[in-house]
């Protein structure tokens, strides 16, 4: 799902290559021109065997082994937002249940595919501009522009709250402790088998929640800050100083990254180490307009310029986890359509999508991917 786990950690338990990466295949989704530039492709999903991309219209599945596509769906109108940063994807990523459903969120609902031809199997069309849901033991958890629904993988309603979100569909959060949805004026969590509200917080995100250990992780304009999952109680926060927004955190068993923005420069990675407490700087790296996007315990992925001036790629940099050295780069392009979105991680391999609908695979030298 996005972000690689219900809580919407970035955090992969698998392993990548520290050098020697090679292409091991390519796909095209085939995205037409519109009068809005380009339809954008999503942050690929990967699971039961598939790699699921979606764009504003529909969503395409291709074989993670071979890069073969196995289907296409019925248009479900995927939704499209228009993000504030290049290393965002315009369109809302799918989810993939335990028995293989592709979750769709649609400007006109959630819609579940099969995983077998894509044919839809059923429907939930009382929700608007739904943001990509998060999916663990059996709970599929959505969120609309006013509302929070959970159902069960066969689109059964379990329980709904009215929640209202700004127009971004930031995703939510999903963890054993609770429920966190963004709302307009903060967040506010609430059990995850019944829907009863146990906490508000004024703690805005505009990355959306992160549920990791018992915590709820928040990064905004103030700095970074960690909430108790359970009550909401702040329990560390952590600050470089006035205007320097800790955005986008992704969370590692050891390590939190957080990109920094501060208002009048380019923005910088940080790797924190974690602690009991505030956690403790341990590297930054200039990342200028990036972001990083996904972990695993020891290579972050960043999404960065590569090279200078106006022929500069959007590409993806692994970078190691213990020093921030740059071990290796999947380059896309100088044009919108040729900038990456937030990869997937398989044991071994990357997954990444382009905003103008190119799949690709990339994993060790003379691997399978």
């Amino acid at each position: 799902m996005a972000r690689g786990t219900p809580g919407r950690t970035g955090f992969t338990s698998g392993s990548l290559p520290e050098a020697d990466i090679s292409l091991q295949w390519r796909a095209a989704i085939g995205l037409p021109d519109t009068d809005r530039g380009s339809l954008s492709a999503s942050s690929p999903i990967v699971g039961e065997g598939l790699v699921v991309v979606a764009d504003s219209r529909r969503v395409h599945a291709y074989s993670v082994s071979t890069g073969e596509l196995e289907w296409r769906s019925d248009p479900v109108a995927p939704t499209f937002y228009d993000s504030l940063y290049e290393y965002e994807a315009n369109t809302a990523a799918p989810a993939i249940g335990p028995d293989g459903t592709v979750v769709v969120p649609s400007e006109d609902g959630l819609f579940g595919l099969a995983a077998a031809d894509g044919a839809i199997e059923w429907a939930v069309t009382d929700l608007r501009n739904v943001g990509p849901p998060a999916i663990a033991d059996g709970t599929v958890l959505a969120q609309g522009r006013e509302t929070v629904v959970a159902l069960d993988v066969g689109g059964s309603e379990r329980w709904r709250r009215s929640v209202s979100r700004g127009e971004e569909p930031t995703p939510p959060a999903l963890g054993p402790e609770a429920v966190v949805a963004s709302t307009e004026s903060g967040l506010r969590g609430f059990d995850p088998a019944t829907g009863e509200e146990r906490w508000s917080s004024d703690q805005r995100t505009e990355s959306g929640p992160v549920l990791d250990g018992g915590i709820c992780l928040v990064g905004n304009t103030g700095g970074l800050y960690a909430l108790d999952a359970r009550s909401g109680a702040e329990r560390w926060s952590f600050s470089r100083g006035d205007y320097r927004a800790l955005l986008s955190p992704v969370v590692a068993p050891d390590t939190i990254y957080a990109v920094e923005q501060p208002g009048e420069a380019g923005a910088a990675s940080f790797a924190l180490d974690r602690t009991d407490g505030e956690p403790e700087p341990r590297w930054c790296s200039y990342i200028g307009s990036g972001s990083v996007a996904a972990a695993t315990a020891e290579i972050a992925l960043g999404i960065l310029s590569i090279g200078e001036g106006p022929d500069a790629a959007q590409g993806i940099v692994g970078f190691s986890a213990p020093l921030g050295d740059s071990l290796w780069a999947i380059e896309g392009g100088s044009r919108p359509r040729d900038w990456v979105t937030p990869p997937a991680i398989l044991d071994g391999a990357v997954i990444a999508t382009t905003r103008g609908g190119t799949v690709a695979a990339i994993s060790g030298a003379g691997a399978d991917a």
